[in-house]
């Protein structure tokens, strides 16, 4: 599997202090491992690849918000 660098922009010297794991992200955004695959698939995660690693800023976050948000009738 190729992973796409598709980074939002470069990182500024003050937000590598902030930079999220993927774990934190998706614990912040109530996520499976699964999902968190598919959205970075679909582009709705915008990944900043360090090497291997993924990262995200609070920025990056933006419209991943609205998608974790459940839907349907509850």
């Amino acid at each position: 599997m190729d992973i796409p660098q598709t980074c939002s922009s470069a990182l500024q010297p003050s937000e590598i202090d902030t930079l999220l794991t993927r774990k934190e992200v998706m614990r912040k955004l109530n996520i499976k491992d699964s999902a968190y695959t598919r959205w970075v698939e679909r582009g709705i995660l915008v990944t900043r690849i360090m090497g291997r690693r993924h990262f995200y800023t609070e920025d990056d976050l933006g419209g991943a918000f609205k998608e974790s948000k459940p839907k349907g009738k509850r």
